[in-house]
C-alpha cells in the first residue's frame, strides 16, 4: 500500500511538469513509464527463465542512464545507448545475449506504449547473428500501457499480460458468435 502511494505521488509529480509538453519530450517521465515496464517485465517468475549464461540485463535507449532502474532481482541492467556499435570489443571471444531496445508509441495525448523488443545474438570474430523476438499472432501488444486517468491525474500502467488477456477474451467471444 505505501509502495503504491509513493508511485502515485511520483507520477502525479511527474506528470504536472509534463502536462505543458508532449509526453515524448519529458526523459523524467519516460524513464519512470521505461522502469516500471523493465520491473514488470522482468519480475521474480520470469528472472528464472532468463539464461544461465545471462549476468546482466542489457537495455538500449537514448535516455540518461542515471534515471534507468540499476537492477532487477539479482541482475544488475546495463544500458547500452542507441547508437553503441556492438561489434566493438577489446578481445576475439564468442559474445552471445539479449539486448532490449526500448521503443514509444504514442497513441495520444493520453496514451502511451512501451516496447521492450528483444534482439537476441551472437558475435564471433566479425560476424554478427541475431534473431528478433516474435510478438505473437494476436497483433501488436505492447510491454506495457500507460493511460493517463484524468479524475486522479495519475499515469496507470497496463502489464502486457492484461493486454493479452483481454485480447483472448476478444477473440474468444468473436468465435463463440459464430
Amino acid at each position: 500500500m505505501k509502495r503504491k502511494l509513493i508511485f502515485s505521488v511520483v507520477f502525479f509529480a511527474l506528470y504536472a511538469t509534463a502536462s505543458a509538453q508532449s509526453i515524448l519530450e519529458n526523459d523524467t517521465l519516460l524513464a519512470h513509464f521505461v522502469n516500471r515496464t523493465i520491473v514488470d517485465r522482468f519480475d521474480s517468475s520470469r528472472l528464472s527463465q532468463l539464461s544461465v549464461e545471462t549476468t546482466c540485463i542489457a537495455i538500449q535507449t537514448d535516455l540518461p542512464e542515471r534515471l534507468i532502474v540499476k537492477s532487477v532481482g539479482q541482475f544488475p541492467v546495463k544500458v547500452i545507448p542507441k547508437n553503441a556499435n556492438l561489434r566493438k570489443r577489446k578481445n576475439r571471444k564468442i559474445i552471445k545475449g539479449t539486448v532490449f531496445n526500448v521503443y514509444f508509441k504514442e497513441l495520444g495525448p493520453d496514451t502511451l506504449d512501451v516496447n521492450l523488443a528483444g534482439i537476441h545474438y551472437y558475435i564471433m570474430d566479425r560476424k554478427i547473428c541475431g534473431e528478433v523476438e516474435c510478438g505473437g499472432d494476436m497483433g501488436y501488444i505492447p510491454s506495457g500501457r500507460f493511460v493517463h486517468n484524468s479524475a486522479t491525474g495519475l499515469w496507470d500502467f497496463i502489464s502486457r499480460e492484461t493486454i493479452y488477456e483481454e485480447r483472448c477474451r476478444e477473440y474468444e467471444e468473436r468465435f463463440r458468435k459464430k
